[in-house]
């Protein structure tokens, strides 16, 4: 994925350091620049990981409890992620609302009732995602920038070939004792028979592999030597060696015992187990450097984004984001036959499916202290019906009047039930919607706006102009969001006057917090 990084960090950055030892050996392998504070890598999953969660929004990247109210409605809905990488992400989202009762959980007769679920795919765009770093020189901030950006240039060399040292090593120790180790080319059979090629170690490692497959140096015995001690405790204390070889002959030609190991394709493999050998350890070693090996990208990326987490200034993203959704709504209907004789016969119980996608653009520019602006567009499109064409009525149903020797009784039956004025059934129609929201918030206090367009084939009043505006509260800890309030007002359509179509109301999120912890970023 491309990315585009401001012009000031592209600036050359020369590092005087003559004091430091370390700088010192490696003063010819330091190029002469280091352009970027991150690599391509860890910068794009740093954009990922900093892509804004707001709680509050439809077809947004939140995560989170939120509960709405208004005039009209009462609604609850929780997102979660399924699906995070550097590339994209994958959330889902589930509301549940009503129209009758200040409670989601109340169980009034008669209210509509409506059900969602979404699933949400977000990527970064190819533009439009950058971060601001201080400059070179002049200030407090630049000095401890530069800092970061020699570190994490050492980060790179250092913990590759650390990474890639120990794998040789080990590996030239399992070799050589004529253990079990990575092939670098396995065949095995499927699960419906058929030998099938698995993917060679040197292919799974990647870039990284030429860092292994450097051959080991005389040097390198000493590391050999110091490694294999480790894990071999001679049963005579007095017992010394020389150089590594000498300790491998020992090991060898000391007491073993020999285990058959048979594989799943029947293959049989016969190993040598030498008597003071901690083999429980150094196979987990083993495993454990091979995950590092798969994985030293993530690592290298993760230190590098650590170390400039506090150091950016202005951080901009941009992104799309993809949500096919399915919603079920259920009313009752009123039917005003005279005919059906019974009262509760002329209510029905009527279930809409209604589905579709929608799509959405998003821009968001975050500054360090907290405060953002995020600007949206987004499109839907679907099935849809015509609920909105219905009105709410209690209906009371009185039973002929009945003489008793204490007077007159008579039964009332009440229910409320949906009807339209021309008796039309309920029916779906095409849908489509065009909005746009600006979001412009400190880090406490914000304001934002939505306006757009809607179609619906399936009402009397198929366009509409709808617009919302309101007051945000975002209730911060020191580390994250807590809670984010929405004071607003609504309008379903501009093109009528405000006595008529006027809501108010407020919403409230909880987000969840995705990122590492502090603890996992440490192991990092």
């Amino acid at each position: 994925m491309k990315t585009i990084i401001h012009k000031s960090l592209l600036l050359p950055i020369f590092l005087v350091l003559p004091l430091l030892s370390q700088a010192q050996e490696l003063k010819a392998a330091v190029p002469d620049t280091l352009k970027n504070p991150l690599n391509e890598s860890a910068f794009n999953k740093n954009i990922m990981q900093d892509i804004n969660f707001m709680v509050l929004g439809e077809n947004n990247a939140k995560q989170g409890f939120a509960y709405e109210y208004d005039e009209k409605k009462t609604e609850l809905s929780l997102s979660g992620a399924l699906i995070s990488s550097k590339y994209f992400l994958a959330t889902v989202d589930g509301s549940f609302s009503v129209d009758e009762g200040a409670f989601i959980f109340d169980n009034k007769d008669g209210g509509s009732k409506k059900g969602s679920l979404s699933l949400n795919l977000f990527a970064p765009a190819w533009f439009g995602n950058g971060k601001f770093y201080p400059a070179i020189k002049d200030n407090v901030d630049s000095g401890k920038a530069n800092r970061a950006r020699y570190l994490n240039y050492l980060t790179q060399k250092e913990l590759t070939q650390k990474v890639a040292d120990t794998l040789r090593i080990l590996n030239n120790i399992l070799v050589d004792l004529e253990l079990p180790k990575s092939e670098l080319n396995e065949s095995w059979y499927g699960i419906f028979g058929g030998k099938l090629q698995h993917q060679n170690l040197m292919q799974t490692l990647g870039w990284f592999s030429k860092y292994v497959q450097e051959p080991l140096e005389p040097a390198d015995k000493k590391d050999l030597l110091k490694f294999l001690e480790k894990y071999y405790k001679n049963p005579d204390p007095n017992a010394k060696y020389a150089d590594y070889d000498t300790l491998i002959a020992a090991v060898k030609n000391g007491k073993q015992t020999t285990l058959v190991i048979r594989g799943r394709s029947e293959e049989t493999l016969e190993i040598k187990v030498p008597d003071g050998l901690d083999l429980a350890k150094l196979f987990k070693d083993y495993d454990r450097i091979l995950v590092r090996a798969e994985n030293i990208e993530d690592e290298v990326n993760d230190k590098q984004i650590k170390l400039f987490k506090d150091i950016w200034t202005i951080e901009y993203n941009t992104y799309f984001g993809l949500s096919p959704y399915y919603e079920r709504e259920i009313l009752d209907i009123y039917n005003n036959n005279s005919s059906i004789q019974t009262f509760a016969d002329r209510f029905s119980d009527t279930k809409g499916d209604l589905y579709g996608i929608k799509a959405s653009f998003n821009h968001v520019a975050t500054t360090k202290s907290g405060a953002f602006l995020m600007l949206r567009a987004l499109a839907d499109f679907g099935r849809a019906s015509n609920f909105k064409d219905f009105s709410k009525k209690d209906f009371i149903y009185n039973t002929n009047p009945e003489s008793i020797d204490t007077g007159t009784m008579v039964e009332e039956k009440k229910k409320t039930g949906y009807f339209t004025k021309d008796g039309a059934p309920y029916s779906y129609g095409f849908l489509q919607k065009y909005s746009t929201e600006l979001y412009i918030s400190s880090k406490v206090i914000g304001v934002y706006a939505k306006i757009g367009y809607s179609k619906n084939e399936a009402l009397v009043k198929k366009e509409t102009l709808p617009f919302e505006t309101g007051f945000m509260i975002n209730v911060k800890s020191e580390k994250k969001s807590v809670v984010s309030i929405l004071l607003f007002v609504s309008r379903d359509d501009l093109k009528v006057h405000p006595d008529l179509d006027t809501n108010f109301g407020f919403k409230v999120g909880l987000p969840i917090n995705i990122r590492k912890s502090e603890k996992e970023e440490s192991k990092s």
